[in-house]
């Protein structure tokens, strides 16, 4: 069903990009431009959508995965792009390379925010537990549990477990299973049963969740019990942190290998990326400044002090640089810093420090943390290189030098006006949550990845959760 919608949403994005891009030449129509843009209206999207189907664009697997998805539909448009130039160049003179680019354009914008629509949409349901997939796992006892408490965790993710299966010997000692605390919300069974858990429980995907606890032949043995069935057969490969984009599999030497490509912190992507962040930046503050002009106004207004509050953040590298927010709390807000810490910092919070009531907070300044407005003048940053739309949290000088592992890493990019820590909780957040994302963030870098995190953050600012 949902592959369905999705297709539906492809096909009306390219007719609605072809109705515009009419639309706008309709003082320049003429009898041969409009054959083609005819032939361009019914060959645009059967072709575009045959594109994706042909290279797995519509399949489960690419689905459950926003940036893949979002980068296979990238793909797909420069395809459609350079098809669709090379075919009227030949075959109908009537419609420019600028008619197709501006069509494929504007129905790729039309298709994202189509898609992730229906991902909201889809997430609704999986979290109210409708429209899930029953999914069996299958493996050593600690490694099913593991794999139950983190789908647990991940409403968003589709996935309902229904059943565990161990291996036979390991099923067999219970002794080595009473210490487990084991769940009663799903069977354990050995992994001879698993044909029947999975007909049981009408279960859509068996997971292999440790290969090497069952073996290359018990594997294969699985696949074959599986053929009677709708079930997918999928394998963990314990790459939990590391992008699907990074990854390619292999053979060698008669056996199978995940190659995982090192992450990539400099080059001409990171250059072309840096230009244009600035030019973005550089443009917002001058399309907004008149909501900056008179947000500076109510500060001053709200309070005594500056309108602008500057501080030392450190950025890439580990260089310092002067970060600019508007003022959300009372000049003397440091002094009082002690005393907060002291009533209300809560014990995980690690060396990042936020409270939910904070008394320091300006009746302006709580209404511009809500909607994220004070960080505005953090455009400047970006316009000077030091900060980038998207990336890490930026980092205070003591939380640095209270860094005692890999947290470091997140040292190795620039730190971003948002990012995932903001799409994913924000100050809700854990100091470890905060520090996992960001390295997500850091090793797994594309530039699918920022646009996909750009488009959640309207989303994020609007509900306001976790922004305090």
């Amino acid at each position: 069903m949902r592959v369905v919608a999705i297709i539906g949403v492809d096909l009306l994005a390219q007719i609605l990009a072809i109705a515009a891009v009419i639309g706008i030449q309709f003082g320049a129509v003429t009898t041969a431009s409009i054959a083609s843009m005819s032939l361009l209206a019914a060959a645009l999207p059967v072709g575009w959508v045959v594109i994706l189907a042909l290279t797995g664009g519509y399949k489960a697997g690419l689905l459950s995965s926003r940036h893949g998805e979002l980068r296979h539909v990238f793909r797909s448009a420069l395809y459609a792009a350079a098809i669709g130039c090379i075919a009227f160049n030949s075959f109908a003179s009537g419609v420019s390379q600028l008619t197709v680019f501006a069509t494929v354009g504007i129905a790729l914008l039309l298709m994202i925010l189509g898609r992730l629509q229906i991902r909201r949409i889809v997430a609704r349901a999986w979290r109210a537990d409708a429209a899930t997939t029953g999914v069996v796992l299958v493996g050593s006892l600690a490694s099913v549990l593991d794999s139950a408490t983190r789908m647990s965790e991940s409403p968003d993710s589709g996935l309902r477990v229904v059943g565990l299966c161990v291996s036979t010997p390991e099923f067999e000692d219970r002794e080595s299973m009473r210490p487990m605390a084991l769940p009663d919300s799903y069977p354990i069974a050995s992994d001879a049963d698993l044909l029947h858990i999975v007909t049981e429980h009408n279960a859509g995907m068996v997971i292999v969740t440790s290969p090497g606890t069952l073996g290359a032949n018990r594997i294969r043995e699985i696949a074959w019990m599986l053929e009677s069935t709708d079930a997918e057969l999928m394998l963990s490969t314990g790459l939990g942190q590391v992008a699907d984009h990074r990854m390619r599999l292999q053979r060698i030497g008669g056996g199978s290998f995940v190659s995982v490509d090192q992450p990539r912190y400099t080059g001409v992507r990171r250059v072309a990326l840096d230009i244009g962040e600035r030019a973005i930046a550089a443009l917002g503050l001058i399309v907004l400044s008149p909501i900056i002009g008179a947000i500076a106004l109510a500060v001053r207004l709200d309070s005594k002090g500056k309108a602008f509050f500057v501080q030392t953040r450190v950025g890439r590298g580990g260089k310092t640089f002067r970060m600019f927010k508007f003022r959300s709390m009372v000049t003397d807000a440091e002094v009082l810093r002690d005393a907060v810490v002291a009533a209300e910092n809560e014990p995980d919070r690690g060396p990042m420090f936020k409270s939910r009531n904070d008394p320091r907070v300006t009746r302006i300044g709580r209404l511009l943390r809500k909607s994220s407005l004070d960080e505005l003048p953090q455009l400047l940053n970006v316009v000077s290189g030091s900060m980038a739309l998207v990336g890490p949290r930026p980092a205070l000088p003591d939380e640095v030098a209270q860094y005692k592992g890999p947290e470091i890493r997140r040292l190795l990019v620039k730190p971003g006006i948002t990012g995932l820590w903001q799409v994913s909780g924000r100050s809700n957040l854990s100091w470890e949550q905060t520090v996992n994302l960001d390295l997500e963030y850091v090793e797994n870098w594309s530039p699918v990845m920022d646009l996909s995190i750009m488009s959640r953050t309207l989303g994020a600012v609007t509900r306001s959760a976790g922004a305090y």
